[in-house]
């Protein structure tokens, strides 16, 4: 058949392969209707051919008897929509459709893949119809109203919607029976990233039941979706679960980051509310909202509080907004939130200068998680008043302060403050403080004070102490020698004592 199909003229191999079965389907001769599903079938061997075909005689199909509809509809049930990839080429015309929505033969079961032969809108359209409003179920599956209508939605689950489609499916939520099946749709346009719509407000109370139980993950991004009114609801819920978050033991409800992120992503929506609640009663997790949404000058003035946790949460937000991190992640949470916040900061250029004279003033906080903030900070932007704050932090007896300290960290140095640590390097007394110099030199970002280090750095490879002479080979790994002497000493080191070097 496949060979034949293709040496055919195309207008002849429809009417052999399409037109002329349609026509005995209509017979009264049951041996007629039974071959022309079998040639219908062999039409399938080339279907762009037979779909083509079958789209312009649809309409006429929908006038046929009874017995000959339920043939053509079995056809399609049961060999079009079972193929792979198989659809129309155009839309179900409106006839035919309107012929299916009265049948009430064995095959109705069969109406919602059917139906999704239709790819365009207004088959989208017409399988959120039946899902509103489907016929009446055939007898053999009057057990089972709440999965009829559930199949409907199913066939959309590959589709792209507009938003007005997904508006009309949301509002489905109001119906309990159906909810699962939405749930699913939302959860679908989520991992391909689609806008969510918002929903109906009668179904945001719903929504903010479901935003703590069983998909609550989709329920929150329907609420933050909703906007305002929707995040005014998600409010309360976050603030619940930070007043939990410090008991010692903790039963903590479903989607706790779902909540958490979908707030800080839309804080702005809400901006006056989180500030009358932080004003009520500071709190560190208000502050990272109330930054997100642009009340840096809110941020500034928690540098100065009498509460360490607050003073201890400005100086984290200053720092990172000002000195993105290398592994963001691991500072926020989520990468995309440090990058909102630095994003966020951009905005208020007029508080910049102000900014960073607050970090020097945190440089001398009582509080070493603040003074590491800020030092962070200034050390990014080269701020060499920072000078002293750093020395000190090299020379901590904590090596697991330093740790933290650097972690994630690669401050863009100038030739000065580069020279100064090759000099602590060079000249300290500790051991550990030379090691940590040359590390913070290693973490750096690449610039013109590489060349001026390289001599000292060199030299280090004949420190008597094997660790320093391991952190200089490893700075030589990640920053390539500019100078032969330095490639010599290189390979000179090859021969150390110290299998690590």
């Amino acid at each position: 058949i496949a060979p034949a199909l293709a040496a055919m003229e195309p207008a002849l191999a429809e009417t052999l392969f399409v037109h002329v079965p349609l026509t005995w389907a209509t017979s009264g001769d049951a041996r007629r209707r039974r071959l022309a599903l079998e040639i219908l079938g062999w039409g399938m061997e080339q279907p762009e051919l037979l779909l083509q075909g079958l789209s312009s005689a649809l309409a006429e199909v929908a006038s046929l008897p009874d017995e000959a509809f339920e043939a053509v509809v079995s056809f399609l049930a049961e060999r079009v929509a079972l193929a792979s990839n198989t659809h129309l080429p155009g839309s179900l015309p409106p006839a035919f459709v309107e012929r299916l929505r009265r049948y009430r033969g064995p095959l109705a079961w069969k109406l919602p893949e059917i139906l999704a032969l239709d790819t365009t809108a207004t088959g989208t359209d017409r399988l959120i119809a039946f899902a509103l409003r489907p016929p009446p179920l055939p007898p053999s599956r009057a057990a089972y109203p709440h999965r009829w209508r559930e199949r409907f939605l199913e066939q959309l689950e590959s589709r792209r919607l507009t938003l007005e489609q997904k508006r009309q499916v949301v509002a489905l939520l109001s119906d309990p029976e159906l909810r699962h099946a939405v749930f699913r749709l939302v959860r679908a346009w989520r991992y391909r990233e689609e806008p969510l719509p918002p929903p109906p407000p009668e179904t945001q109370p719903v929504l903010a039941e479901w935003a703590v139980r069983e998909h609550c993950e989709e329920a929150v991004r329907l609420l933050a979706a909703a906007g305002p009114e929707g995040l005014m609801r998600l409010f309360p819920m976050v603030a619940e679960d930070r007043r939990d978050g410090n008991a010692p033991i903790r039963n903590p409800l479903p989607c706790e980051w779902d909540r958490w992120s979908a707030l800080f992503e839309h804080a702005d929506a809400i901006a006056d509310r989180i500030e009358a609640a932080y004003r009520d009663a500071p709190a560190p997790w208000l502050l990272r909202l109330l930054a997100r949404a642009g009340r840096w000058e809110v941020v500034l003035e928690a540098l100065a509080s009498p509460d360490v946790a607050l003073r201890r949460e400005a100086a984290f937000l200053l720092a990172l907004a000002q000195a993105p991190e290398e592994e963001e992640q691991a500072r926020t949470g989520d990468a995309g939130h440090g990058r909102m916040l630095v994003a966020s900061w951009k905005k208020r250029q007029e508080l910049h200068s102000h900014a960073r004279e607050a970090l020097r003033q945190a440089l001398r906080d009582e509080d070493p998680d603040v003074q590491r903030e800020a030092l962070r900070a200034l050390v990014w932007f080269g701020d060499e008043t920072a000078w002293p704050a750093l020395l000190a932090m090299l020379r901590t007896e904590e090596e697991n302060r330093f740790q933290t300290f650097l972690s994630g960290f690669r401050p863009a140095l100038t030739d000065s403050l580069a020279r100064a640590l090759a000099g602590v390097a060079r000249r300290d007394s500790s051991q550990a403080v030379r090691r940590r110099a040359v590390v913070l030199l290693g973490r750096a970002q690449p610039g013109p004070w590489q060349a001026v280090v390289e001599r000292e750095l060199r030299n280090l490879l004949r420190d008597p102490d094997p660790e320093v002479r391991r952190a200089v080979a490893e700075y030589f790994a990640a920053v390539p020698a500019r100078d032969a002497v330095t490639t010599a000493a290189l390979l000179e080191a090859t021969g150390d004592a110290s299998e690590y070097v």
